[in-house]
């Protein structure tokens, strides 16, 4: 059982990337990529750990986008067997981090507005890592000044998944758009440090239908569809992981698995699927690795 989709503390994730391969190894996972929201800082770190304990570990990240063409849909892509100390690429994701703080700081402001009290200060202190929707919650969450307004709204603290949905969508009081490259342009730069770039949870970004879309992508450069990954229940995730599978399978794509595993709770599907009775086979790495001519 192998997990190609997981998120450490140096994104949005809770664990740190050592004490996430300790639990994948404990688990009884073979293999897991480290995919961190645009960002490799917990790379180096997750890849001595496995080496410590017997976990193979791929280097790897998760790119998001914006799709102009496409009323500025937001796409996710992750890269395999990246070189993650490439300098440009190192770069570009400084670039992200910093317009991250500035749409957090933003979010911050909107929220008070709505009621909610949080301070940067302490919103630094949770995100240890690239800041993301859910570590802005827990800042609003870890306020005292917000108990009477959870109550009032929630019937007390909420699920993050049930605040980020509430307020910070697309659509939503205190949503506002991140600064992204395109679809294209994600692609490139994955392909440019050497790595597999697959386009993520295409049950949440592709229509059932919508060959279109995948047409354009695999012109850019796609090589893959994570297939099997949650979609909101295990019965849906199935259907899911059946229709996914067949159109990597019709258009010459790789088909990759994961659980976009966080580690917060009311989000996905615990690591490995498990959680769920569900596994990614460790014949999705064999084909990956086939396909990189890695031994």
């Amino acid at each position: 059982m192998i997990d190609l989709h997981t998120h450490s503390n140096a994104s949005d994730g809770v664990l740190m990337p050592e004490a996430l391969v300790q639990k994948a190894k404990e688990i009884g996972l073979s293999a897991m990529a480290l995919t961190d929201h645009d960002q490799v800082s917990g790379v180096s770190k997750a890849l001595e750990s496995g080496k410590k304990i017997g976990l193979e570990v791929v280097p790897g990240v998760e790119l998001s986008s914006y799709w102009q063409e496409k009323e500025r849909k937001e796409f996710h892509t992750l890269g395999y067997f990246i070189n993650w100390e490439d300098q440009e690429l190192k770069e570009k994701l400084t670039f992200f981090q910093e317009k991250r703080e500035e749409r957090a700081k933003k979010i911050l402001r909107i929220l008070r507005d709505w009621g909610y009290l949080g301070e940067w200060e302490n919103l630094q202190k949770i995100a240890t890592g690239s800041i993301g929707m859910p570590h802005i919650a827990r800042t609003c969450f870890e306020d005292p000044r917000n108990k009477e307004k959870f109550l009032k709204e929630f019937g007390g603290i909420p699920q993050v998944n049930d605040f980020v949905q509430k307020y910070m969508l697309r659509g939503k009081p205190a949503y506002v758009e991140k600064t992204l490259i395109p679809p294209k342009e994600a692609i490139d730069l994955i392909h440019k440090v050497g790595g597999v770039a697959v386009l993520a949870h295409p049950c949440f970004d592709l229509s059932q239908g919508d060959f279109e879309t995948i047409k354009i992508l695999k012109e850019w450069g796609i090589e893959g569809l994570e297939a099997l990954a949650p979609f909101r229940t295990p019965e849906l995730t199935k259907e899911s992981i059946k229709y996914f599978s067949r159109m990597a399978k019709d258009n010459n794509l790789l088909v990759t698995g994961g659980s976009d595993y966080h580690g917060i709770d009311g989000i996905g599907a615990g690591l490995g699927f498990l959680e769920w009775g569900m596994e990614v086979p460790d014949e999705i790495l064999t084909d990956l690795k086939n396909y990189k001519n890695i031994q």
